[in-house]
């Protein structure tokens, strides 16, 4: 089984695909042309849909439960349109070119391994994976068949759903993967100090959160901390002053340039914040760079290239909102979920001390 990656051409596919789509698509609230990206990514080929009726067994994508989508329900007249406007435009585009997308890739790993499953001399007693809320449906499939698949399969798969930063979800058992009586609850807290982790668990990131399966979950304001003190500081910021005021947060704050992260929602936003701090003459290093060996520089970055990773002390710049997350709908309540939980992720990043700034106009 033979691929093709290239990014640039999947780019370019959608990109195209979306000019004829967006006058119907671009018109439903509370979407842009980011939402369906990640709709045709993380829930149609993130699923390995590739119908959009069901057939042979094989659920399609107009039957289909939106999970982590809700809030902008689309019915079975604005899914054809996605289907014919946007999927099928995007798949030919691809196979004109004769190249794949990530998603095609996982795809003919998962088909490949259950073609030919592994056999007693590369087979692996287990197969751990963390940060598990992030991945596709169709990455939970391959991980699970490099385990072997079936019910027994070992596996060690660590997760928090309120930590997702990418749209869309699914559940364990989507994947053919059964957690009943096999998956436990890690409430103690050994990252955060107690300042940091109770301003962290004031943050609304949708707290009615399940076990990755359905089930009731355990939020971040239940957990407790092991480590005593810490710093949380908070400030309301014109937009105009965003970068003077990190300049002067970061000067004062009296912590070594080797402990501090300035971890952004976007790497555009990430990009502007390391250049506005070289020149005020820091050390910088962008996130993608850092691999744990650079001494004495600030490494600044978006909140996806953030998780897994902790500093003594974390700066976030996000956006003021003055409505709870609670009153808001559609597709309004699905962003707003996204940049809560992303800096709920940001924030727990931190040991010591944040600096959380709200922007606005």
């Amino acid at each position: 089984m033979t691929f093709h990656l290239d990014d640039r051409a999947c780019e370019d596919a959608f990109a195209r695909a979306w000019v004829k789509a967006r006058d119907v698509l671009g018109r439903i609230d509370g979407t842009d042309y980011q939402y369906w990206k990640d709709e045709l990514h993380r829930v149609i080929k993130g699923r390995g849909i590739t119908t959009f009726k069901d057939e042979n067994g094989r659920r399609g994508y107009r039957g289909i439960k939106r999970t982590g989508r809700e809030g902008v329900p689309l019915f079975n007249a604005q899914r054809e349109a996605v289907w014919n406007l946007l999927f099928e435009p995007y798949q030919a585009r691809l196979e004109h070119r004769g190249v794949d997308d990530f998603n095609d890739l996982i795809r003919k790993a998962v088909e490949e391994l259950r073609a030919s499953p592994l056999d007693d001399f590369e087979d692996y007693a287990m197969v751990v994976v963390d940060e598990v809320q992030d991945c596709t449906l169709l990455e939970l499939q391959l991980v699970h068949q490099i385990a072997g698949g079936g019910p027994n399969a070992q596996l060690l798969l660590v997760g928090d759903g309120q930590q997702q930063v990418y749209a869309g979800g699914w559940t364990l058992s989507d994947a053919g993967i059964p957690i009943v009586g096999r998956g436990r609850v890690l409430r103690t807290n050994y990252r955060n100090r107690e300042t940091v982790l109770n301003y962290a668990q004031r943050i609304e990131a949708a707290n009615t959160v399940d076990d990755l399966d359905g089930g009731p979950g355990f939020v971040l304001r239940d957990s407790e901390a092991v480590l005593s003190g810490g710093r949380a500081i908070e400030k309301s910021v014109h937009r105009n002053a965003i970068e003077a005021e990190l300049i002067a947060a970061i000067t004062e704050s009296g912590f070594s340039y080797s402990e501090i992260a300035v971890i952004t929602h976007t790497p555009k936003e990430a990009f502007s914040y390391r250049k506005a701090l070289e020149r005020a003459g820091f050390p910088v290093l962008p996130l993608v760079d850092y691999d744990g060996t650079q001494p004495d520089v600030i490494k600044v970055g978006s909140v996806r290239r953030g998780k897994g990773m902790d500093f003594g002390a974390v700066f976030h710049i996000t956006e003021s909102t003055d409505i709870p997350l609670s009153e808001l709908t559609g597709g309004e309540r699905d962003r707003a979920e996204i940049l809560a939980r992303q800096t709920l992720v940001a924030l727990t990043r931190a040991r010591d001390y944040i600096w959380v700034a709200y922007f606005h106009d």
